[in-house]
């Protein structure tokens, strides 16, 4: 006898695809006006925290392809938001980190993500639900991906 499979629209693989696409697609509409993308901007974040890095770095720590995140890096150079210099021991490594203006727009971009965040809390339940949900989300991840990569430079300065 076939087993009955639960609604496609009602399982938890699907929602979470939604809840994903609907929150990428939400983040970047906010960002719109700042001439980049949620992809662009958490670059641009990591940069902000953790400068300088490396393309590498960047790519390691956002657990994407170096490919992808020269494309991004690109754009935040376009934008004049990347400063390059070389690496002080390995000369053919080049740390990034940001421009002034490179820093103001991370100001912005984050002001506009927060307000989206501050939704997204409201519709868990509050602050308390979201942190538990952060967590779940958390355990999720690691469980595929095992834990983050912490930025930091794969290139040693001595």
């Amino acid at each position: 006898m076939p087993t009955r499979h639960q609604d496609w629209q009602q399982t938890l693989h699907h929602r979470m695809w939604k809840a994903s696409q609907a929150l990428h697609r939400t983040l970047n509409e906010k960002l719109a006006d700042l001439g980049l993308t949620i992809n662009q901007l958490a670059l641009a974040v990591t940069l902000a925290q953790h400068a300088p890095l490396s393309s590498a770095d960047l790519a390691r720590s956002q657990g994407i392809t170096p490919q992808t995140a020269n494309s991004a890096l690109a754009h935040l150079d376009r934008l004049g938001w990347l400063e390059r210099r070389p690496h002080p021991v390995h000369k053919r490594v080049v740390l990034l980190d940001l421009t002034k203006e490179g820093h103001a727009g991370v100001a912005a971009g984050r002001a506009r993500t927060d307000a989206v965040m501050d939704r997204m809390r409201a519709a868990l339940g509050g602050a308390r639900q979201a942190e538990e949900f952060l967590a779940s989300l958390r355990r999720v991840s690691d469980e595929f991906d095992g834990p983050d990569t912490p930025p930091g430079q794969l290139w040693p300065g001595r």
